[in-house]
């Protein structure tokens, strides 16, 4: 209880998980587990909607487009809507339950609340379908970097889903999600030829940027820097750990290639081209 109201959203979790008793039962909130699943798949079913409306309504019909330039656009849009409502969700969540006991800082392993619970479990249903889609449609050679990328993301999201630990360490993870939105964006506006010489796409490109050091970088780099000293503390099995711990920081590595990309592709290189 906390100011008469009662505090459901965050639950401190006492038990530690050891080799032994490896993902049993945290005693966080009391509720019908099986709620999730029925979620899960409604998310499932959203975007699996969602993409039958963008192909149908929403794609360029552009006849020099290919296709792959179809399904890439489709594609893109619906990761654009996840980048939007995730990643404003996380925000909003995230300066939400700062105070909270524990933190997300003090304790990103054992932090829970509800809203960041459903959060990363909508984001796996999205990673879910996406990667799906990638396999159904055929272009797993073209999209192999993301198909890895869901891989881990799968992997990781699930076992936090079923342990109902490590919630807060998905939570910085998803804060990229609204960087992701922009990313999409441009990637949008260059299929369909939006020019990099603008000065619209210039502030649009610096914006990109900011975000995607803000969201991403500093949220990966605090996973990263805390997820080795806790080990101590996790008390988790050394397989999940080892694939944990390697996963994220390969991820972490990933992204910084990105951002120097980034760097080179909306700055260095448009500023030789002017010249």
């Amino acid at each position: 209880m906390d100011t008469g109201k009662e505090r459901v959203n965050t639950v401190l979790i006492h038990t530690k998980i050891s080799d032994d008793d490896f993902g049993h039962e945290q005693g966080v909130r009391d509720f019908e587990f099986w709620y999730t699943y029925i979620f899960f798949a409604l998310v499932v079913i959203f975007f699996s909607v969602t993409n039958r409306l963008i192909k149908h309504y929403g794609t360029p019909k552009a006849s020099s487009y290919s296709v792959y330039d179809s399904w890439l656009w489709r594609n893109l849009s619906v990761s654009l809507l996840h980048g939007l409502l995730v990643g404003i969700w996380s925000i909003l969540s995230f300066f939400d339950h700062l105070e909270d006991s524990p933190t997300i800082y003090e304790d990103p392993l054992y932090y829970f609340n509800t809203s960041s619970y459903l959060m990363m479990i909508a984001s796996t249903a999205y990673f879910f379908h996406d990667a799906m889609d990638i396999v159904l449609s055929r272009v797993i050679k073209k999209n192999k970097e993301i198909i890895i990328h869901h891989f881990v993301i799968l992997f990781s999201f699930g076992y936090y889903w079923h342990a109902k630990v490590g919630i807060g360490y998905a939570h910085l993870s998803l804060l990229s999600e609204f960087s992701s939105f922009l990313l999409h964006a441009r990637k949008l506006t260059r299929i369909i030829g939006f020019s990099s010489d603008s000065l619209q796409y210039h502030i649009f490109s610096v914006v990109n940027l900011v975000s995607f050091f803000i969201l991403r970088l500093i949220p990966l780099s605090f996973v990263v820097s805390t997820i080795y000293p806790q080990y101590f503390l996790m008390r988790v099995h050394i397989f999940y750990f080892t694939t944990l711990s390697l996963s994220a920081t390969i991820i972490w590595v990933i992204n910084v290639g990105f951002f120097l990309k980034l760097i080179r592709t909306d700055f260095i290189r448009v500023k030789q081209k002017r010249k």
